[in-house]
């Protein structure tokens, strides 16, 4: 089995994740305490899914493992670069009107506030933290916010995205030790400072120090927190394809030990049985390379593999979509998030056959068309 159906695999990673968001946000997330008044017809009736939103830490595992790989097919930063911006910007800028329009056109009501605004939907689409735009911007007194609150875990993302290249493009040969080894100091670095702040360690540091630091890598260049998953997804790359040494295994133990560090600190003990499943699962496929690419696994994957698209549209306009016609299932209510499911995912399908791709072909086919003429 060649390595690109092996790793067709990960489409289905990829909708696990992806599902364990939207019901998150389909049945727990808009609901009290986490939000001021419950936006669901049934109330909190069905809130058993607190533990999807630990969604996101397993697409951070799933991209560590995928960057490592593209990084490894590409030749230049500029070529990394390139691809990551066909790959992420048409289908962020299509998802982010696309949720504007439905804002304005049907949240009457404003549930979703940051929704209605234009400023929101320009900083949406740059990727970048309002926090530091709106740092960059205070003269002026404008705020901005994410048009939709999911936005958040592009921007880890996009510094995990930089740091990887960076040092990958420094240094080929050795990139799994570099990054290995710079990811731990910097987690370290961070849970170090976390000890400070709550004053486990008892060392004092001046309170404008601490807030600088709170505020710079707290808030904004927030990386360091999530780096035991991204680092997580890079070493399993080198278990998959059997590059693994024993300093490979041994910082995959580490990491291990400081993402199960990071669940109990701050994520929860829920997390703790997420993080390991989400190991499991890669060793299973690690294991066993095709066990989720035959069958119906085949069919889910198409699913996954439009995972991204899916996951920028489908919180404000599928929470908003339950609120306002839910109800009339009355005693039923509870399945209508399902079918806001099954209906987002198919038309996600269907955007990144008809849309996506083709518009992905034809920017790579202009931005790559130099070094194509080059190399004729």
């Amino acid at each position: 089995m060649n390595n690109a159906k092996r790793l067709d695999t990960l489409d289905f990673f990829r909708l696990i994740a992806i599902l364990s968001v939207m019901l998150f946000h389909y049945y727990s997330r808009w609901n009290p305490p986490e939000s001021s008044t419950s936006l669901y017809p049934f109330g909190s009736k069905y809130n058993f899914f607190q533990w999807g939103r630990y969604g996101v830490e397993f697409f951070f595992i799933i991209s560590g493992f995928v960057i490592t790989y593209t990084l490894h097919a590409t030749k230049t930063v500029g070529d990394f670069w390139k691809r990551r911006f066909i790959r992420l910007f048409p289908a962020m800028v299509i998802a982010s009107l696309i949720t504007y329009l439905v804002m304005l056109l049907l949240d009457k009501d404003k549930l979703f506030i940051h929704g209605h605004s234009l400023l929101n939907f320009l900083v949406s689409i740059t990727f970048l933290p309002p926090d530091l735009l709106n740092k960059i911007v205070a003269p002026l007194h404008v705020q901005s916010n994410y048009l939709s609150g999911s936005y958040w875990s592009l921007w880890p993302e996009i510094q995990f995205y930089f740091l990887a290249s960076t040092i990958y493009f420094l240094n080929k040969r050795n990139f799994t030790r570099n990054f290995t080894l710079f990811s731990i100091g910097l987690f370290l670095l961070n849970l170090l400072m976390y000890g400070i702040d709550t004053n486990k360690l008892h060392i004092h540091i001046p309170g404008g120090a601490m807030a600088s630091y709170k505020f710079w890598l707290g808030s904004v260049f927030n990386l360091p927190f999530y780096m035991p998953w991204f680092l997580s997804g890079v070493l399993l790359h080198e278990v998959f394809f059997q590059k693994a040494t024993k300093f490979i295994w041994g910082c995959l133990l580490v990491t291990a030990a400081l993402g199960l560090c990071t669940c109990v600190l701050w994520l929860g003990h829920t997390a703790v049985i997420i993080y390991a499943g989400a190991l499991l699962f890669f060793f299973l496929f690690i294991k066993y390379p095709g066990i989720f690419s035959h069958g119906i696994f085949r069919a889910l994957n198409k699913a996954g593999v439009a995972s991204y698209f899916l996951y920028l549209i489908h919180e404000n306009i599928g929470v908003l979509l339950i609120n306002r016609y839910g109800g009339s299932f009355h005693g039923f209510s509870g399945l209508f998030p399902i079918m806001v499911i099954v209906a987002l995912c198919l038309f996600s399908v269907w955007f990144y056959g008809a849309v996506e791709m083709p518009v992905s072909k034809y920017l790579k086919k202009i931005m790559f068309k130099e070094r194509k003429t080059l190399n004729q």
